[in-house]
């Protein structure tokens, strides 16, 4: 994509054409490069039992595919909102 195109697509509007279910996750707990500058991200959530006996487990609830440059876009976000310069810890690991 040129730089132009890519430009013209940060700064396109955004809109959702049909409902999208939030999905929560408590953290990222990896990162995986799979080519062509694209990177994948594994979302958790963390689950335990309901009278707080027993293990506590973290569930994979989503992939996501971006391109790897969009993921400082997402710490650069993430730390705007975070409050800190630093930003909130993922946890995550890079493949």
């Amino acid at each position: 994509m040129s730089d132009f195109a890519e430009d013209a697509a940060t700064q396109a509007p955004v809109i959702e054409t049909v409902p999208i279910i939030d999905t929560f996750c408590s953290g990222v707990s990896k990162i995986e490069t799979i080519g062509h500058g694209l990177v994948r991200l594994y979302l958790y959530a963390v689950q335990g039992s309901d009278c707080g006996e027993g293990p506590i487990e973290r569930t994979l609830v989503a992939k996501l595919i971006l391109p790897a440059a969009a993921v400082s876009d997402l710490i650069l976000k993430a730390r705007t909102i975070g409050g800190t310069k630093t930003g909130p810890s993922m946890g995550a690991t890079v493949n």
